[in-house]
């Protein structure tokens, strides 16, 4: 016949464990309602000013993300009225991932996507000086850092080992302790199952390194001498090539793209050059290249 204390002792665990339940309701229940109102007071500011969510800034970077700069970036040449929003929540994120904005209400990520709808929006052309043959050039161009350089760049600092040290103090270093010890295994094992999926995840990471500096040799030809890739004006495939470049070039999460970026004076000059004078409050200095 079962104790007393058999009887207390189960029937504490039963407390304890409906006690746990409601707890884990409840602040699940209170976090969603922050969210909603959260959300709500972002989609009224949203109608004259676009939201950009997106990673928190590094110390010597404006993002560790190469989409989020990209998209920043565009917004700060184009003086486009915005307000930028450091966040983990990719709750309300269209595909799951930064950088996403909010613009009227209106919900948009991916970065392409994102610049094409406010490119209508506000009515700016980045390319308007550029001739078809030139749009074509530039087209190549952004689609290599977008969709081959910039996935190395993952690689680099998701797989290696001593790169994801980096990004993990970059991404999680403030969180609460709970969060910290679980949430960066979990960011890193789906970040490396997209990429074994793209098929660059299986490559052994000398390959990966010697395709992305043909990349970045490739874009040192194009910009040679010019102030930007297509001449001395910005165009959208410079919101692609600093985006990328800068999330290697001023952290140290991929040190060995960064040693083959300053094999290049031309790039070191690009890069200083637009952190200057489009986020003058990181204090890189610039000294002027030539313009066409």
């Amino acid at each position: 016949m079962p104790s007393f204390v058999d009887h207390f002792t189960k029937s504490t665990y039963v407390a304890l464990a409906g006690v746990a339940v409601a707890t884990v309701f409840i602040t699940k229940f209170i976090s969603t309602f922050k969210k909603k109102k959260s959300r709500a007071k972002y989609d009224a500011l949203s109608e004259d000013k676009v939201i950009l969510f997106q990673f928190s800034r590094a110390e010597r970077c404006p993002n560790i993300s190469p989409f989020c700069i990209k998209v920043e970036t565009f917004l700060r040449q184009t003086q486009i009225p915005h307000l930028v929003i450091e966040s983990l929540d990719l709750g309300a994120a269209p595909y799951g991932r930064f950088p996403y904005i909010v613009y009227k209400g209106k919900r948009i990520g991916e970065s392409d996507k994102i610049i094409s709808f406010l490119s209508k929006e506000f009515s700016v052309d980045p390319d308007k000086y550029l001739n078809e043959s030139e749009k074509a050039v530039a087209l190549a161009f952004s689609r290599t850092v977008n969709d081959h350089f910039s996935k190395c760049g993952g690689y680099a600092k998701w797989i290696r080992q001593e790169g994801w040290e980096v990004t993990r103090a970059l991404l999680f270093e403030g969180m609460p302790a709970p969060l910290r010890a679980i949430l960066p295994g979990i960011v890193r094992k789906a970040a490396i199952k997209a990429m074994k999926g793209s098929g660059i995840g299986r490559l052994p990471y000398e390959m990966v390194l010697a395709d992305a500096e043909a990349d970045i040799a490739a874009v040192a030809q194009q910009l040679g001498e010019k102030r930007y890739m297509m001449g001395s004006r910005m165009s959208l495939v410079d919101y692609s090539v600093f985006g990328a470049f800068a999330a290697c070039y001023y952290l140290d999460n991929a040190l060995d793209f960064k040693a083959v970026i300053l094999k290049h004076p031309e790039l070191k000059r690009y890069l200083d050059g637009i952190m200057n004078d489009l986020y003058p409050e990181f204090g890189q200095k610039f000294t002027p290249g030539k313009e066409e």
